[in-house]
């Protein structure tokens, strides 16, 4: 079969569209779960079982397709000479490279993020969002993006990488522009800056490394140059920084437009943060719904290595396939009223947000734990969160595959019953439900 000849009436590379794309995500679940997007160039997946069959097939659906090379026109070629010239070859990150080597790279960082090193830094995460909260709970309001929800995960990120929690505004800065990158919003010269910011970054982080290799510690960036692949090769500094980089947007990027959207939603449905207070257990099932329903990278990617039949639709060898989690996430297939935060949803754990099968997000488990301490603390010790009465509403980022919130103000009464300890329950057990994935 062919791929539909119905046509998406909604372009998803336009920032209107990506400002609210739920109505294109609904049409494309309803009318066409494997959409051939000749605008895009490649097939929008979205249908939920057609998905876990591509995650679970990473040998016919595989990883290995430079995302760059997706942008119209390709990477600009001043950005590429700048790289060549100042910066490190961008050698491809877990989330696209296939076994044996995904599964060799893998094992040298997945230690720092076993469950068994996680649950051990549920008070410090509890210290520190009881922090950030401490620096404006007196002022009745903050900008909440810059106050908390990009902080947070960049301290914690920071320490878990080894450097100085005072850089934690590089890390964001740096962040960003790799994020805005591999967004495919972005100009020729825009691209041309935030290559150079990506540059700035690499210089950093091969500055720490060469201060690890003659100063180890106990740390990742120590870890990646000693401990060797399986063929006893030692990773060069253009590998150890591609690692890096990965976990460095990965442990703070996604993570703070988790909290912002969540506290959004926090703000717009009322009565939750009340009942979230009243009954702390509902929050792991919020938690897990933020993640559904606002996903904070809408898809990654994939390409047919050989021809294949998808849900009915012929896909030949080459297809390049948009992954699109944020769309799966509301097939009404698997989740009743997809588009409404349910506490007492019994699949909430069963979304995409983190993949699924070898790929499945390495720092899952510690953005659950960030996201449980930081909603529960912020219930706690904030009362009638609102928007400031001349604020228009969020504004999201133009990105094709991120979902992150610019800016959040918010006003607050505070209701500080945080007393310097915190009786912690354990905020890394696992979702309700994994049997879908």
């Amino acid at each position: 079969m062919m791929a539909s000849e119905k046509r998406l009436p909604y372009d998803l590379m336009t920032p209107a569209v990506q400002q609210c794309p739920y109505p294109a995500y609904d049409w494309l679940v309803r009318e066409a779960p494997v959409y051939r997007d000749d605008g895009i160039g490649m097939v929008l997946l979205t249908g939920y079982a057609a998905m876990r069959e591509v995650l679970r097939d990473p040998a016919t659906y595989s990883n290995d397709i430079d995302w760059m090379a997706l942008r119209p026109g390709g990477v600009p070629a001043a950005s590429r000479a700048l790289i060549a010239a100042e910066g490190f070859h961008e050698h491809p990150t877990l989330s696209r490279l296939d076994d044996p080597l995904h599964r060799q790279k893998r094992a040298l960082v997945d230690k720092v993020f076993a469950a068994s090193r996680i649950r051990k830094m549920g008070d410090e995460v509890d210290r520190i969002a009881h922090r950030l909260i401490d620096a404006f709970a007196g002022d009745g309001g903050c900008e909440f993006v810059s106050a908390f929800a990009v902080p947070l995960p960049c301290i914690i990120i920071a320490s878990q990488i080894g450097v100085p929690e005072e850089d934690i505004n590089l890390f964001r800065h740096w962040s960003d522009a790799i994020m805005a990158r591999i967004g495919n919003m972005l100009s020729d010269e825009e691209d041309l800056a935030a290559t150079r910011v990506t540059v700035e970054a690499q210089l950093y982080l091969k500055a720490i490394i060469d201060r690890r290799r003659a100063d180890p510690r106990d740390d990742i960036i120590s870890d990646l140059i000693r401990e060797p692949l399986e063929d006893d090769r030692l990773l060069d500094d253009a590998e150890i920084i591609a690692l890096l980089s990965e976990i460095l947007v990965g442990g703070n990027e996604t993570t703070t437009s988790a909290i912002a959207s969540g506290m959004r939603i926090l703000i717009e449905q009322d009565g939750l943060a009340a009942r979230l207070r009243a009954d702390p257990d509902a929050m792991r099932n919020f938690v897990e719904e933020v993640l559904r329903l606002e996903t904070p990278i809408q898809g990654l990617y994939r390409i047919c290595t050989r021809d294949v039949v998808l849900d009915g639709v012929a896909l030949a060898k080459g297809t390049a396939i948009n992954v699109r989690w944020a769309a799966a996430n509301r097939d009404p297939a698997v989740f009743a009223c997809p588009a409404e935060i349910d506490l007492n949803r019994r699949n909430a754990g069963a979304h995409m947000t983190f993949g699924s099968g070898i790929h499945h997000c390495l720092g899952a488990a510690l953005a659950r734990l960030e996201m449980t301490a930081s909603f529960r603390a912020l219930v706690d010790r904030l009362d009638d969160i609102a928007y400031p009465a001349d604020f228009a509403g969020p504004q999201y980022l133009p990105s094709f595959l991120q979902r992150s919130i610019e800016l959040l103000p918010i006003t607050f009464i505070p209701c500080d019953v945080y007393k310097g300890e915190w009786s912690r329950r354990d905020l890394t057990s696992p979702p309700l439900t994994t049997e879908h994935r």
